[in-house]
Formats: C-alpha cells, sequence, structure tokens
C-alpha cells in the first residue's frame, strides 16, 4: 500500500513537471504583438488544457474515425502547439479561426446549441411521455393514475423492444419500444427513425463537447439535423393530435381539424425558433433566403 502511494505521488510530481501551468500561458499572451495572435494564443492554451493532464485536449471526439482520446488539432501557434494545421496554411487557419471566435459566430453557435437541446426534449416528450398518457399515465402529479396503466403500457409498447432474434431484454428500452409502437402507427418512417440517432448523437455532442464547435474550426453545428427535428416534430404533434379528435376530446368545438389544433409547446418552440433565425447576422440570413 504504501509502495503504491510512492509510486502514484512519484508519477503525479513527473506530471506536474511535464505540465505548462497557468503562468506559463499568460507569459504567452503578454508575448502576443496583436488581437488577433492573442485570440490564437487563448485558443492554445485552452485546448492544450493549462493546469490540466498533458496530453488531453479538452476538446476530444468520440467519433469513430477516431482515437476515443486523441486530441481534436488545434495546433495554431508557432511555439506553443508546433506547425499543425489540419492540412492547411497558418495563415488559412489563422483566418479561419478569427472567424470562428467572432462574437456574432460565438453567439450563433450557442444559440444553435440551445435551439438544438430544446428541440432533442420537444422530441423525447412526444415519443416517451405522450405514450405513456396515451395509455393512462397522469399528466398532473398530483392526480395519479392508478397502476392498471403501466400494465397496458406495458403489453403494448415495451414488449416491442425486442432484438432481430425476438428475443426481449431483461429491462426494456421504453424509448425504442416507443419508436416501433409509432412506426407502427403510421406516425414517425422508418427512414425518421433512423435520423431520430443522428439527432440524438449529435445533441450528446453539443451539450458534453461544446468547446471544440466553439473553438475548432473543423466541426460546426449540422442545421440540417435541425430542420429534420422540426420535421418530427411536426409529424409527431399532428399524429398526436389527430388521436385527440379521434378520441372525441375536441368533439364540443364542432368540425375540428389537426390545423385548428395549437400546441402550447410546438407554439413555443416556434417562437424560439422565429428568435433564433431573426438574430441571424444578415450575411447568414441572406444564406438562408437562397
Amino acid at each position: 500500500m504504501v509502495r503504491r502511494c510512492c509510486q502514484r505521488h512519484d508519477s503525479d510530481s513527473s506530471m506536474r513537471a511535464a505540465r505548462p501551468s497557468v503562468a506559463e500561458g499568460r507569459s504567452v499572451l503578454r508575448l502576443c504583438r496583436t488581437e488577433q495572435e492573442r485570440q490564437v494564443a487563448i485558443v492554445a492554451a485552452v485546448t492544450t488544457g493549462f493546469g490540466s493532464s498533458p496530453g488531453r485536449s479538452l476538446t476530444t471526439t468520440r467519433s469513430a474515425h477516431r482515437n476515443p482520446w486523441t486530441p481534436v488539432p488545434l495546433l495554431v501557434h508557432d511555439g506553443l502547439m508546433g506547425d499543425q494545421y489540419g492540412g492547411r496554411t497558418k495563415e488559412e487557419y489563422e483566418k479561419l479561426l478569427k472567424e470562428k471566435l467572432e462574437p456574432a459566430r460565438i453567439r450563433l453557435t450557442l444559440s444553435f446549441a440551445g435551439l438544438f437541446l430544446l428541440a432533442h426534449e420537444l422530441i423525447k416528450h412526444l415519443v416517451l411521455v405522450r405514450l405513456r398518457q396515451f395509455y393512462g399515465e397522469s399528466p398532473l402529479p398530483e392526480f395519479p393514475a392508478g397502476p392498471e396503466w403501466k400494465a397496458r403500457y406495458a403489453e403494448a409498447v415495451l414488449s416491442l423492444d425486442v432484438d432481430e432474434a425476438g428475443n426481449r431484454p431483461k429491462r426494456p428500452n421504453a424509448f425504442r419500444a416507443s419508436i416501433k409502437w409509432l412506426i407502427e402507427a403510421g406516425a414517425l418512417a422508418e427512414e425518421q427513425a433512423a435520423v431520430l440517432d443522428q439527432i440524438f448523437d449529435h445533441r450528446s455532442d453539443l451539450a458534453h463537447e461544446l468547446l471544440k464547435y466553439l473553438v475548432d474550426v473543423d466541426y460546426e453545428p449540422k442545421p440540417m439535423l435541425l430542420t429534420r427535428a422540426n420535421e418530427i416534430l411536426s409529424n409527431l404533434e399532428q399524429f398526436w393530435t389527430q388521436m385527440e379528435i379521434d378520441l372525441g376530446t375536441f368533439e364540443e368545438f364542432g368540425d375540428v381539424q389537426v390545423e385548428d389544433v395549437q400546441s402550447p409547446l410546438l407554439s413555443m418552440y416556434g417562437q424560439s425558433l422565429q428568435a433564433f433565425f431573426e438574430g441571424l447576422p444578415p450575411e447568414y440570413r441572406a444564406a438562408q433566403a437562397e
């Protein structure tokens, strides 16, 4: 036990000796002659992790084409991080980096990430919560439903979570089962279900690896996935609205069509979406118009 502790202490000491300090990072910033050099040095300091473990970047990726713990190549400042610019010249890389660090660009990335997370949560609600409520779960915690609905839900929904051989897991995955139920009910297409996997992967990346989207010129948010998320949200909401109409929820209002019913949740999301697009810089709005 004592020997192990000593070995760990020695290892930690060598790591601290090899680790660039915060003071070193500040001295690099003081040597910068221009604001552009200063921005580049800040990114370099952040991505090499001053005060963190050596060789471990804060912007790592778990994508299939890279080693899970290989630092994303953000080598941007001579003498500080080497001379690797992802196949670009130093001038090309610094130009891209300066554009990415513009305040308007940072605001755009942060706004997109927030909107995408909101879309993801609404999809989860329409897939999981609305289906549970359809089988009897109470939407009001103060008025809980009886246990009967859980048996109906387990038989009709959770039982759909089977593998290709027809085997059921010990603990069924409610989301997988709900997606299968919605496909069988005609609310979603098989292709849309496949897109949901991409949406959830991008959501996780934006939530847990947001820094790389702010400072790494090789990573950008994926607006096409937001477009697909909007499409799926619309389809799911229309499906549940039609279900409510068929069940007679709006009987007292006469002949009600799907387009006559406005969802409070999607109305708020629509306002958020509109605010996002109105806040785009002019050049991005022009690109959207094209």
